[in-house]
């Protein structure tokens, strides 16, 4: 409840690995994943923007990348983050 409060509607950046890509028809959704839950991973799911739809594609689950997107709330699984881009490049 705190961290709703304080992160949805605004901006942020999130760093680490990712789990997976997924596809949604022509949309990507990067996945930060922290734990296994009943329906799947749950951690953070960014929406990418078209633009950087196919570097997400691309990144590394091995190495750490930084992403911005605007956090849009928490659905009881994953905190949801839309219009995600890439920050930088993934090291």
């Amino acid at each position: 409840d705190i961290a709703d409060g304080r992160y949805t509607g605004k901006v942020i950046e999130i760093d680490g690995g990712i789990m997976n890509v997924e596809m949604a028809g022509n949309t990507v959704i990067v996945v930060f994943a922290y734990r296994r839950g009943d329906f799947g991973d749950e951690g953070i799911r960014v929406t990418m923007l078209p633009e950087f739809a196919e570097a997400a594609k691309r990144i590394n689950p091995f190495k750490p990348v930084t992403i911005k997107g605007l956090c849009t709330g928490y659905n009881g699984q994953d905190v949801i983050m839309e219009n995600g881009s890439i920050i930088g490049k993934q090291q």
